[in-house]
C-alpha cells in the first residue's frame, strides 16, 4: 500500500506540472524547493495528527496510518492544488508556514564544514595515472648569484662568443678595443661613468673637442 501511495502521488505530479521526472519530496526544505515553489502546487489534507515525513519513516510506518492516507488520497481528500502566487512570491515564502502540516520535521540548521582547515587529498581517484599539471616543488634557480657560478657563466659565454676562446672584450669585463663604445641611450645611463676625452681620439672613434662616454663594468665581490 505504500508504494502504491507513492507511485500514485507522483503521477500525479508528472501530469500536474508537466516534468516527466517529477517526484514527491518529503522534507520540508524539498518541498517548499520544488513542489510549492517550482511547480506551484501545493498539498493539502494531510492529516493534522500525523507528522509530515517520508512515507518509510518510523513515525508513519503501520497499516492504519499509511491505510489512512491512502483512502484520503483515493477520495481526494488529500491531492495537489495550484498556489495563486507569482514564483518569486512563491519563493519568498517561509519554508515552515507553507509545509502540508505543523507537525514536521522542520529545517535542519545550515552549518559550516567540519573539516576546516584540515588537509584535503586530490579528487582525483587514481593520481598516479592523473597526475598534477606540474610538480609545485618550489624555485628552479639558486637564490643568490655566487662569484662561482659567475665564473661559470663568463666561461660559457666565452665558448659561445669565442669559438673555445675567450673573448678580448665584454666577456672580460671590459671594454672590446676592436669595437669601441661611443654612445649610449638613456636607460643606460645609470651603469655607465662619463669620461671627457678633449682634443684626442680614442680607438678609432676620433672625438676631438667632444665628450665620449667610455663603459665601466662595475663588480660586486
Amino acid at each position: 500500500m505504500r508504494g502504491m501511495l507513492r507511485r500514485t502521488i507522483n503521477e500525479k505530479l508528472v501530469l500536474l506540472s508537466g516534468d516527466a521526472h517529477a517526484s514527491m519530496r518529503w522534507t520540508v526544505k524539498g518541498y517548499h524547493r520544488k513542489i510549492y515553489t517550482e511547480y506551484g502546487l501545493a498539498l493539502v489534507g494531510w492529516p493534522d495528527d500525523m507528522v509530515f515525513t517520508n512515507l518509510s519513516d518510523p513515525e508513519l510506518t503501520g497499516y492504519r496510518r499509511i491505510s489512512a492516507l491512502y483512502m484520503r488520497w483515493q477520495v481526494g481528500t488529500l491531492t495537489f492544488v495550484p498556489v495563486e502566487l507569482g514564483k518569486d512570491e512563491r519563493a519568498a515564502q517561509n519554508p515552515m508556514d507553507v509545509a502540508p502540516n505543523v507537525l514536521n520535521k522542520g529545517v535542519p540548521l545550515r552549518l559550516g564544514r567540519s573539516d576546516l582547515k584540515k588537509h584535503r587529498g586530490s579528487r582525483k581517484v587514481d593520481p598516479a595515472r592523473f597526475p598534477a599539471r606540474y610538480v609545485r616543488n618550489g624555485p628552479k634557480s639558486a637564490r643568490w648569484v655566487t662569484p662561482e657560478m659567475e665564473a661559470r657563466a663568463e666561461m660559457e659565454l666565452a665558448r659561445l662568443g669565442g669559438g673555445g676562446k675567450p673573448l678580448d672584450g665584454d666577456a672580460q669585463g671590459s671594454e672590446d678595443p676592436s669595437d669601441p663604445i661611443c654612445s649610449f641611450s638613456e636607460d643606460e645611463s645609470a651603469t655607465e661613468a662619463a669620461a671627457v676625452v678633449s682634443g684626442g681620439t680614442h680607438q678609432g672613434c676620433r672625438a676631438s673637442g667632444r665628450v665620449v662616454l667610455l663603459r665601466t663594468v662595475l663588480r660586486m665581490e
